[in-house]
Parts: structure tokens; sequence; C-alpha cells
């Protein structure tokens, strides 16, 4: 059974956008230790982001079948006896996103406690919350889009009144002050802080999961991702840092901005805060739930996994998929709890091995088609040298509970690959020949 194709480019381009707001949370994180100096790495990081993405575009318009994006390429061109390293990608890819709905579902949970005053339990209500996103996704890209548009209608419309408080309360004396930080930084910290930012600044990627869920526009919707991702994941961190305190916005966003939406909109700014707040943490798990569900269906479908996770519901949805997602979800609850930034780094780990591996898969690919010249070599190889310098000093850079529970989390999938290969092992003899 095949994921239905009911998503026009602009559908696509709108649900993967929702992914771009955990920006707020990570961009007070890295503005309390590094400053100024986090803009540079917010800009750098999704540079690097757009150029990737042009080369899954490339993949995409090659393989327009293929659910999941930017991890299951590797399938395709890797393929024979090197189709570990395809379940790799996607394995990896998978530990990636999906603890982006723990993660949004606690900030939330801790968000709704201070509004209303009260003291639930923030992880049950966590619990609460993961629930309600995963009956949304169960019930199929239908239901999934008619919340985003609400979502989105309740993040776009108290973000353009952030832009007006800013451009309000430009003050050049900050804004120098921003672009000449005190501190020095070395190669180090910026490795250790490129590595969580890429989590979200590589993010535009995402388009390409609704690849096979889409009916045409696969140039205008990569070519629009790639543009409002620049605008977000440069100019959000910069539009936060303008107008708020640091220290304040890595600990609470609410307190950091809510004297200034109160000043410029009287006592209803708070509760306007608020729904931008809830609802850009509601939008971004949402849209963050479709790539890695899509990715382990099509892993399932091309024997990297065992056969239970191809199953589709009756409203079209990888059901194995979200029964997976949601006990690692439970499982890193349980574990960190509010350590939030240490679930981040630790699904990173997956993440940046995606991306040390897209270089290689695109340069394949590109080779096989005889269009692979001297200067795209040279660009592609600097990308995978960066990013695999990302991957081993900025994991490093966390600690070793976040390095090695983010590898151990890469070998345990190593078990459940040698599970499928040994349901299908024609089908692996097959590939291996």
């Amino acid at each position: 059974m095949n994921l239905p194709c009911s998503l026009h480019w602009l559908q696509g381009l709108l649900l993967i956008s929702g992914a771009f707001f955990v920006v707020i949370y990570q961009s007070g994180w890295a503005l309390a230790e590094l400053g100024g100096w986090s803009l540079l790495i917010w800009l750098h990081a999704a540079l690097l982001g757009v150029l990737q993405a042009y080369w899954l575009y490339r993949l995409a318009q090659a393989y327009p079948h293929k659910a999941g994006g930017t991890a299951v390429y590797a399938r395709e061109v890797f393929g024979g006896r090197s189709r570990w390293l395809a379940f790799l990608s996607g394995w990896g890819y998978w530990l990636a996103w999906t603890p982006a709905t723990v993660l949004n579902s606690y900030i939330c949970a801790t968000l709704l406690n201070g509004a209303l005053e009260s003291s639930f339990n923030p992880t049950l209500l966590t619990i609460g919350i993961m629930a309600l996103l995963y009956a949304l996704n169960w019930f199929g890209l239908g239901r999934v889009m008619v919340s985003s548009y609400a979502l989105a209608f309740l993040t776009f419309l108290p973000l353009l009144v952030l832009v007006g408080i800013a451009l309000d309360t430009f003050e050049v004396s900050r804004l120098y002050a921003l672009l000449n930080p005190p501190t020095r930084l070395d190669a180090l910290g910026y490795l250790k802080w490129f590595f969580v930012v890429a989590w979200t600044a590589y993010g535009l990627e995402m388009i390409s999961s609704v690849v096979a869920e889409i009916r045409g526009g696969l140039k205008p919707m990569f070519g629009w991702a790639a543009a409002w991702s620049l605008l977000a994941f440069a100019g959000i961190p910069f539009l936060l840092a303008m107008v708020s305190d640091a220290e304040t916005l890595q600990n609470d966003p609410v307190m950091a901005l809510k004297p200034l939406f109160v000043a410029y909109l009287g006592p209803q700014g708070a509760t306007l805060l608020l729904l931008f707040l809830v609802g850009a943490l509601l939008y971004s798990a949402l849209a963050i739930l479709v790539p890695s569900t899509r990715t382990v269906y099509q892993m399932s479908l091309d024997g990297l996994l065992p056969p239970y996770f191809a199953r589709l519901n009756r409203y079209g949805t990888p059901q194995g998929s979200l029964v997976l997602d949601m006990g690692l979800n439970l499982a890193l609850l349980l574990v960190f709890g509010p350590s939030l930034v240490s679930i981040l780094a630790v699904a990173n780990v997956g993440y940046m091995a995606v991306f040390v591996l897209l270089p290689w898969v695109y340069a394949l690919f590109l080779r096989r088609r005889g269009g692979l010249n001297g200067p795209t070599a040279a660009l592609i190889g600097g990308v995978f040298g960066f990013n695999l310098l990302v991957l081993l000093l900025g994991s490093y850079a966390w600690g070793g509970l976040v390095f090695w529970m983010g590898w151990l989390l890469l070998g345990l999938g190593v078990l459940l690959f040698f599970v499928a290969a040994r349901a299908r092992p024609e089908e692996s003899a097959m590939q291996r020949g």
C-alpha cells in the first residue's frame, strides 16, 4: 500500500515550516553562552542548509517516488554491500527528528503550567500533549494539515507583531554590541554550538520527506523553503537578540518577551504571546513527526527494517512508525526529564551522521551521471569534512553522557537491521550480490 499523493506543494511547504520555530528556544540557549557569536553560527548553518537542500532537490527529481527524504536517498545510491550505510543514514535521521516531539511537548507543558498558575505534573502533562499530537497524525495528513492551518495563524500573526516591536525599538548601540562580542570564541566552542544549531538550521531539508505525497511542483517548493529558512534561521535569532535579554530568554521566553507585548498591546498582549509560543511548539512538533515516520516507513519498504514498520492504517498513516516514535520519546522523557538541550544534543548525533553521508551520496550520484567536476568535488569534500568535524568534536564537547547515549542509540538500530536481514534472507542475499 502506497502513501496517498494528496498534497499541493504549498501545503507541503506550510507543513514543514512549523519546524523552523524551535529556533525561538535554541536562540536563548546559544545567546546566553555566546552572545553575538551565536548569530554568526546561525547564518553559517542556514547557508549550509540551503546548499545541502539543493543537493536534495536534485536527488528528489531523480527519485520522486521515495518517501522519507534526506536519509533514504542513501539506499538508492549505496545499495549492494554498502546497504548498511543506507541503514545508518535512515536510522540516524529518525533518531534525530523523533525527540522533537517530547522536547516541544515538555516546553509547552511548562508554558501552560506557568500561564495557568497551576502545578500539574509536567511529565504527565507532556505525555498528554504527545498523545494529542500522535492522535492527529494517526488520522492522516488531512487532519495534520487542518491543525497546521490553525497553528500557522497563531504563530505567524504574533511573529509579525514581534517584528514591528523590533523595528520600533531599534537601537544602533545594541546592534553594535551584538556585532562586537567582548569575548573570543575558540574553534571547539564554535563546533559545539554549531552541532546543536544545525539540528534546526539544516531543517529545511525536511521538505524532501513529503516528495512522494506531493502533486508536482518540486522546484517552487524547494525554492520557497530555502528562502523562508534563510529568513527564519538568520532572522529570528537576530530579532530575539535585539528585543530581549539573553539570560532571561534562555530561562523563560515568556518573561523575556511579555513586557514588550504588554507595553504595545495592553493586557491582551500576554495572551497573544502565550498563543504564539504554544502554537509555534505544537506546529513544530506536528511538522517534525511527518519526516520521522515517513523515513522508518520507507526503510521498511526497502528491507532495512522489519515489515511491521511499512504498515499503513486505513487513514494512510505509517502506524508502525508512530508506535516506534512513541516508545523512543517516552524513554527520553524518563531518562533526561527537563534537560532539554541534552535531549537535543543526543538526537543530533544521528542527524549529523546523516549529513556526513549526504555529501558522499550526492558525489556518487553525480559521478554516475557524469556531472562531477573538480570544483564541485572540492565543494562537496569541504562540506563532508566540516560536517564530520561537527559530528565528532561538536558532540564530544557536550560531555560523555550525551556523546555515548547518541552513539548507543545509533548502535541499537543495528540490531533491528540484522532482524530485518534475517526476516528477508532472499532479498538480503540479492542486495549483497
